[in-house]
């Protein structure tokens, strides 16, 4: 396994590689492993990963929520490999975006918080921490770009206002 990174940014994807060398003989794509991740709103996500050159696999998700991920991986238990031979996991925390694409990703970002407020109780531990990061981002690039300032601060609007109708 290579490690993959304990930092992403949102709007970028985590990637899971293995090298597997074990996997018994016929389809790898019959033969491959999944990995399960939980956000920290406790919602689960499953992805299958795929065989790519030589030996290897690859799994990948784009994370859609600011905060600490759990995640794990194994392959399907088989006869010669039973149940805990093959599995990971880890930690990885998603972060604000940061650089030349920070107001898109974070206008990206809103337009989900939006429709999340729509569909949840507006007091949801979930929600509220990411729309407080949501906040921390808006506000930092904000305070790093001038020029930025009325857009960043249309979209703090939209956000509350969706929070505040939601109730």
């Amino acid at each position: 396994v290579s490690a993959p990174p304990s930092l992403v940014s949102w709007g970028d994807t985590f990637f899971v590689h293995l090298l597997e060398t074990w996997v018994q003989p016929g389809p790898r794509e019959k033969q491959t492993p999944e990995l399960a991740l939980i956000a920290p709103s406790g919602a689960v996500y499953r992805v299958n990963g795929r065989p790519i050159e030589g030996l290897r696999y690859v799994m990948e998700y784009r994370p859609i929520e600011l905060g600490l991920w759990r995640y794990g991986w194994s392959f399907r238990p088989t006869p010669a490999q039973p149940l805990g031979g093959h599995e990971g996991e880890g930690v990885f925390y998603v972060i604000p975006a940061d650089g030349h694409d920070g107001l898109e990703r974070l206008t990206e970002f809103a337009g989900r918080l939006v429709r999340w407020a729509r569909h949840t109780h507006p007091d949801s531990p979930a929600l509220q921490t990411n729309v407080a990061g949501f906040v921390r981002w808006a506000v930092a690039i904000r305070d790093s770009n001038a020029e930025q300032a009325t857009a960043v601060d249309s979209l703090i609007a939209e956000v509350r206002a969706a929070v505040a109708s939601s109730r």
